[in-house]
C-alpha cells in the first residue's frame, strides 16, 4: 500500500534532513563552504550548476524545498569523488552515498522516479514547490495547446456585482473571453463561453438567454479594436447556449481579442438562505492560456460582498468536480490571490488599453456609474485544463 501523503511527506522529510546533514558533514570535512558554489566550483573543480544545486539544497529552509534541488545519483557520484580527493574521510563520503541512495530507493519504491517524485513533493514543499508546480502547469500548458490547436495570452473573466431593481436581489453583469487567441490548427471552432440555465431550491435562476451588453451576429459579443475578423455561433444545447468562435487563420499573426458580454437581471439573493451559505463566482477554465484574470467589481451598496477566498477545482469527467459535496477533494494546488485593486474606475489590464473603457459601457448599460464599484482580481498562472476558478463572499443574513 502505497503511503498516506501524511506519511509520505513525514518520510521524505526525514530522509532528505538526514542527506543534507551528511552533506553538510562532508564539506566541513574539507572545510569548504556549500553556501559559495562558485568558490566551490573553482576549488574542487566542480560544474557550477552541481555546486549550485548543492547550495540550493542546504540552504532551503525546510527539506521539502531541499529536495527540488537535490542532485541525482550521478553527479553525487561526481561530488563524493572529488572531495575524496581532496581529503574528504571515507567516513563521511560514505554517508552521504548511503543517505544518498537511501533517498533515491525511497524514490524508487514510492514514485517509481524523479520527475514523478519531484511532481508529489512539489504539492506538499511550501516555497520552492510552488514555483516548480508553476513550471509544469506551464509544460502542461504547452501540451494542452499542441493537442486541442488553440491557446491564448490571458483569460479574462470580469463580473460586475450590483443591486438589483428588485428589492433584495443582485443584478450581474458578465464579461469573458480571451485576449491573445491564436489557433494553431484549421478548421477550428472554439467554444469562448456558455451559460446554463441552473434553479435552486431558493428559486433563483440564470436565464440561458441573458441580455447582451451589445448585441452583435446573434450573440453578445463585445466591440473590441482588432484586425481579424471575429465570427460567433450561437449553439442551443438543451439547457446550456454555447457561443463559438468560427474558423478562421491559424498562428500568432491571426492572434484576436474576443471578449463576450451579458446581463443577468436581479439572478440572485442579498440573502443566505442556509447559515454559512457564500455568494460564488465560478470560471470554467477549458482553453490553454498563460494566465487568468478573474476580477469582481463589487458595487458600494454592496460593501458585505467583498471577496474574502478563492480557489482553483479539477473538472475532470469522473470527479469529483465542484459543487459536488466531495468538491474539497478536487482542489488543486495552485495559488489564488484575491488583491483589492480599489475603485474600479482606476482600474488597467496590462496589455489591454480598452478595458477601462469596456467595463464603463457594461456599467453605464445598467445605469451605475464606474466609480460606484470596487475592484477585487485573482490572477494565476497556467491555469489548468479543465478546471474551475471561484471567488467568494459573504452575504447577508435573514
Amino acid at each position: 500500500m502505497a503511503p498516506s501523503p501524511d506519511t509520505f511527506s513525514t518520510q521524505a522529510l526525514t530522509i532528505v534532513a538526514d542527506v543534507r546533514s551528511a552533506l553538510l558533514g562532508m564539506f566541513e570535512s574539507v572545510h569548504a563552504d556549500p553556501a559559495q558554489p562558485q568558490e566551490v566550483s573553482r576549488k574542487f573543480g566542480l560544474d557550477k550548476t552541481l555546486t549550485w544545486r548543492i547550495a540550493r539544497t542546504l540552504s532551503a529552509e525546510n527539506s521539502l524545498d531541499a529536495v527540488l534541488f537535490m542532485p541525482r545519483r550521478p553527479s553525487i557520484t561526481i561530488l563524493t569523488q572529488a572531495l575524496l580527493r581532496a581529503g574528504a574521510p571515507p567516513a563521511n563520503i560514505a554517508r552521504v552515498v548511503d543517505e544518498c541512495d537511501r533517498l533515491e530507493t525511497f524514490i524508487e519504491k514510492q514514485a517509481g522516479d524523479r520527475d514523478t517524485f519531484e511532481i508529489m513533493i512539489a504539492g506538499q514543499a511550501l516555497r520552492e514547490g510552488t514555483k516548480r508546480l508553476e513550471q509544469f502547469r506551464k509544460e502542461g500548458f504547452s501540451a494542452a495547446a499542441a493537442t486541442w490547436g488553440v491557446s491564448a495570452r490571458m483569460h479574462l473573466a470580469t463580473r460586475l456585482v450590483m443591486p438589483g431593481t428588485r428589492p433584495g436581489r443582485i443584478d450581474l453583469v458578465t464579461i469573458c473571453g480571451f485576449l491573445g487567441f491564436r489557433r494553431l490548427r484549421s478548421n477550428l471552432p472554439w467554444t469562448i463561453a456558455s451559460v446554463t440555465d441552473w434553479d435552486s431550491t431558493e428559486g433563483d435562476a440564470l436565464s440561458p438567454e441573458p441580455l447582451p451588453c451589445c448585441s452583435q451576429q446573434g450573440a453578445p459579443l463585445l466591440p473590441l479594436d482588432t484586425t481579424e475578423p471575429v465570427s460567433i455561433r450561437t449553439v442551443h444545447e438543451g439547457r446550456k447556449t454555447r457561443f463559438v468562435l468560427q474558423p478562421g487563420r491559424i498562428g500568432v499573426a491571426a492572434a484576436t481579442d474576443v471578449l463576450l458580454g451579458w446581463i443577468n437581471a436581479d439572478t440572485a439573493s442579498q440573502f443566505a438562505n442556509h447559515p454559512g451559505e457564500q455568494g460564488e463566482h465560478g470560471v470554467f477554465v477549458n482553453t490553454p492560456a498563460e494566465s487568468i484574470v478573474h476580477d469582481l467589481l463589487i458595487h458600494d451598496d454592496l460593501a458585505f460582498a467583498k471577496p474574502h477566498e478563492a480557489a482553483a477545482y479539477g473538472m475532470l469527467a469522473g470527479g469529483p468536480g465542484y459543487p459536488s459535496p466531495d468538491a474539497e477533494e478536487s482542489r488543486l494546488p495552485v495559488p489564488t490571490p484575491i488583491t483589492d485593486l480599489g475603485r474600479a474606475d482606476m482600474l488597467h489590464l496590462a496589455g489591454f488599453p480598452l478595458y477601462l473603457g469596456t467595463l464603463k459601457s457594461a456599467a453605464e448599460s445598467l445605469g451605475q456609474p464606474l466609480s460606484r464599484f470596487r475592484a477585487y482580481r485573482m490572477t494565476a498562472s497556467y491555469p489548468p485544463v479543465p478546471s474551475l476558478f471561484v471567488q467568494r463572499h459573504g452575504l447577508l443574513s435573514r
